[in-house]
Parts: structure tokens; sequence; C-alpha cells
């Protein structure tokens, strides 16, 4: 905590001590570790977002915001093709209680993989479902890659 004041004008370093001095859930030093994976993506440096969102995901203190916030971690590490880091944060996703969409996100990046080949863990229409609903919900670049990978995995279909 004391570290966390010497770096009050870096944000990030300080979001980091905060976490380190967090002995149970704390919302706000989860919402400050968003910062950081917002910037560190930007940034390219995407093992950074990664392990900022996890860390996030443990302090949050509402399920809802956990399960998101693991969920943009494993997206994110699907991107940057890190399977085992996938699954790992997946099989942490699953020991909680999921909605019906969350079900689906995970579905989806777990065949995050599947993109360009012929097998699938989740078919084009599946996809093309969990986008209208993403869409819905008002996240419209996810819905447009989740559609992109439905029109891969459809190309294969003929």
């Amino acid at each position: 905590a004391a570290l966390a004041q010497v770096h009050s004008g870096q944000p990030d370093r300080r979001a980091w001590h905060l976490a380190a001095a967090s002995p149970g859930t704390d919302e706000n030093v989860a919402a400050e570790l968003d910062g950081v994976a917002e910037r560190a993506e930007r940034r390219g440096v995407v093992t950074a977002a990664i392990a900022a969102l996890r860390e996030a995901a443990r302090l949050s203190e509402f399920p809802s915001r956990r399960v998101e916030r693991l969920l943009r971690a494993a997206d994110l590490a699907v991107e940057s093709g890190s399977r085992d880091i996938v699954q790992y944060v997946l099989a942490e996703v699953e020991t909680l209680e999921l909605t019906g969409q969350e079900q689906a996100r995970v579905a989806w990046i777990r065949g995050g993989f599947d993109d360009g080949m012929r097998d699938h863990t989740v078919g084009p229409l599946e996809l093309a479902r969990l986008a209208e609903a993403v869409a819905a919900d008002g996240d419209v670049d996810l819905a447009v890659r989740i559609l992109w990978s439905a029109a891969l995995r459809n190309r294969f279909l003929a």
C-alpha cells in the first residue's frame, strides 16, 4: 500500500501495488486494473493485459464482473495464440455460474483456434446467434468478431 502511494503518478504501477496489498475483493482496485489492461492492449502488450484482467477478476466483488474480466482475458489469449492460457482461464470461468450467453462465449473462445479449419467446436449458426445476442447487448465490436469467425467456419461447409 505504501508503494502504491509512492507511485501515485504512475497509474499502472500504483494499481499493481494496490492489488498486491488487497487481501480480499476490492472492486475499485479491480477497476484500476481494467484500466491497466486497456492501456496495455493499446500498446500491444497483450500478456500484460491478460495478467491485469486475471488479477482484476480475482479482486472482483461481483461475480458477473469476474466472469466478464476472465472472458476478456481468454479472448486476448486466443488472439495472442496462447492456447494454454486460454484453457487455464476458461477452466476457471467454467467453475462460476454463467448465463447462456456467457456459456456461448466460452464455447466461441474455446473454438478460437478453429477459424479456417474444417472441424469446429462451435458451428457458424451457433456463432451467428451468439453475435446477434452480443450485438443486442451493445457490444458491436465483439459481435463483428464473432460473425467473422462464423464466416470463416462457414466457408468450409460447402
